[in-house]
């Protein structure tokens, strides 16, 4: 596998700890230009520097109230505003800088912080398997887990912790199960809001996934699950209730399957009447990796975040829909 290419180091002067808020709203990033003129092979000093990246480390002017954070989206351009909408390049987000609004680097994984890069960069600890884990019944453990992965996740320079993943095992033949917890709703919905408090009490958002009904790995990108509404609630929604109700997470990661015919990333019933409207989640819901499937549909659905960079669906086509009435402005400010 080869490396992914690195931003440099965000521009905007570190000055306050990470935020469900900051999360939350628009602060991703210090520019908005044509991610290619940013991509450079080389590796920041803090990504291969465990000890140089924990000191001091914060997350750029984004300590804000989701209401100032707000406000400053409505002053955006269209085009900015859009430009918070897909990633900069594999791992970040996008930054404006003059509106002080600094880039937010997402990292894998569950089971350990691996940072941006494949190849040269300091280790990751190891931790045990999610279905490890959730053999102890332990969630004074997990919550520590959660603890050392936000130092794990300060020591490769990033924001975010793509984890934990919260599929439950409904085969023996399930791809990542071993990275999921348990078969029980209720037990792995309690870990899951463990690991997530220990984790963002260290100032890491949590990116809880895959959001929803995403138990198999074959054919994943093409699955349709179909499933009644009781099973739906009662089984593949409700360890991700307990955690947002428990911890809230302060991001979600959509998944690549479809949902009773429709993808995950543009569910209007999965994305906005249940996780936004009954449960009141007001976090960031991000894409899983080129996850998107339509341009309005999925922000109108509430996936605020497309990941990685890709033009295949926000950018021009996204400002284009707005012009076109095909996407409200509202939908595409409240994303931002």
């Amino acid at each position: 596998m080869t490396e992914i290419a690195e931003l440099p180091a965000p521009v905007v002067e570190v000055t306050t700890e990470l935020t469900s808020d900051s999360i939350a709203t628009t602060a991703r990033g210090s520019e908005v230009h044509s991610p290619s003129s940013n991509r450079t092979t080389s590796t920041p000093a803090s990504e291969l520097s465990s000890i140089e990246a924990l000191k001091g480390f914060k997350a750029a002017n984004l300590g804000v109230s989701k209401e100032n954070a707000r406000a400053k989206a409505a002053t955006l351009s269209l085009v900015e505003q859009v430009s918070l909408l897909r990633a900069a390049d594999h791992w970040r987000t996008v930054a404006i800088p003059n509106k002080g609004i600094p880039n937010i680097k997402t990292s894998d994984g569950p089971n350990g912080a691996r940072g941006a890069v494949f190849k040269a960069g300091t280790r990751a600890a190891l931790f045990p398997c999610g279905v490890s884990l959730a053999a102890t019944w332990d969630t004074k453990l997990l919550y520590e887990v959660g603890q050392h992965l936000g130092e794990e996740t300060k020591a490769r320079s990033a924001h975010v912790l793509l984890a934990p993943t919260v599929c439950l095992h409904r085969g023996p033949l399930g791809g990542r199960n071993f990275e999921s917890f348990s078969e029980d709703p209720l037990l792995t919905g309690k870990l899951a809001a463990s690991y997530i408090n220990g984790l963002q009490q260290k100032g890491i958002a949590a990116t809880i996934k895959h959001f929803v009904a995403n138990e198999q790995e074959t054919e994943r990108l093409t699955m349709d699950s179909e499933l009644s509404e009781r099973a739906l609630r009662e089984l593949y929604l409700r360890p991700f209730e307990i955690a947002v109700r428990e911890s809230n997470p302060w991001a979600v990661m959509s998944s690549y399957n479809l949902i009773n015919g429709v993808h995950a990333d543009m569910n209007t019933h999965t994305l906005k009447d249940i996780l936004r409207g009954e449960w009141k989640y007001d976090g960031l819901v991000m894409s899983d990796w080129t996850g998107v499937n339509s341009v309005a549909e999925s922000i109108e659905a509430g996936c605020d975040l497309e990941m990685p960079y890709s033009d295949n669906w926000r950018g021009e086509k996204a400002v284009q829909a707005v012009k076109d009435g095909k996407l409200s402005q509202d939908a595409v400010e409240k994303a931002a």
